[in-house]
């Protein structure tokens, strides 16, 4: 059985899966140091660092990028993760819902929070 694509959209935005066509957009949000530090790894220095990051992004199915309608260009993700425990293990049934969103973005009028938000969802 394959895997279930969804995507959706508003005026200004689309929710969809990452592609390897998102890299360069990609690279945008990793290379960020706030974004990367409140997502868990160190920045990108590379746009072949961001294709690796993002190939492994690509592979979660609950993971989608938010793309700029108007001008077709990724400037954050949203997505369920794994919310791991202090101790670094996986805690049993719970995922973090996070949104991050490019910098640049942020009271431009396509999203008024801060660079990451997140909160705890129990199964």
């Amino acid at each position: 059985m394959g895997m279930v694509t969804v995507t959706t959209r508003n005026e200004q935005l689309e929710l969809r899966p990452f592609t390897l066509a998102d890299t360069e957009d990609y690279y945008d949000l990793v290379r960020d140091p706030s974004i990367a530090a409140s997502a868990g790894f160190t920045p990108a220095h590379s746009l072949v660092e961001s294709e690796f990051l993002l190939k492994q992004q690509a592979k979660l199915p609950q993971i989608f990028a938010i793309e700029l309608t108007a001008i077709h260009r990724v400037i954050g993700s949203v997505g369920l993760y794994e919310r791991m425990r202090n101790t670094g293990e996986p805690a049993t049934l719970e995922m973090d819902s996070r949104v991050y969103v490019e910098r640049s973005i942020l009271g431009a009028g396509h999203y008024d929070g801060s660079s990451c938000t997140y909160f705890t969802i129990r199964v």
